[in-house]
């Protein structure tokens, strides 16, 4: 009889994961910590997009609530939809970032591959999740409040 232990059930029980790349940075000290738990389900893609909503029932209609193109789902929200998009770029811009990734998960990943020192990509992370957590309250602010403020919500013109 083989013997058990609590390790080998414990690994049975939660499978196989993959490794990420983007923990150590998700979770940094630089981050508000609202802003970390936003980012790390969005990283998980487990946030509440209108495409999850219409298969529980709760929207009729999928539809981007920022840029009102699109069907919105997470890849679509963070960094293909127009608004978030330009959001991305506005902060690229002020960071001095030059990566052309549209995709959150890329995003993340070219900045831990990146040639910058450990603060600098905590720094980087913090804003990032900041604008993670932006871009879902101007989602949740246009879908619940029907209010959109455009640009001016991530940006100080």
């Amino acid at each position: 009889m083989p013997r058990m232990s609590i390790s080998s059930t414990y690994q049975r029980m939660i499978g196989v994961n993959n490794a990420v790349h983007w923990d150590k940075l998700v979770w940094n000290r630089l981050s508000i910590p609202k802003h970390i738990m936003i980012c790390w389900l969005a990283m998980h893609q487990r946030m509440r997009t209108s495409d999850l909503l219409v298969k529980l029932g709760v929207l009729e209609e999928n539809k981007c609530m920022l840029c009102a193109d699109g069907m919105e789902s997470h890849n679509h929200l963070f960094f293909q939809c127009s608004y978030s998009s330009k959001c991305l770029e506005l902060v690229k811009v002020w960071l001095h970032l030059s990566s052309a990734q549209d995709l959150l998960q890329r995003q993340w990943y070219f900045l831990q591959k990146s040639r910058r020192t450990g603060l600098q990509k905590k720094f980087i992370a913090a804003i990032f999740s900041g604008l993670i957590y932006s871009i879902w309250w101007a989602r949740n602010e246009a879908a619940w409040n029907k209010f959109f403020g455009g640009l001016r919500l991530c940006s100080n013109e």
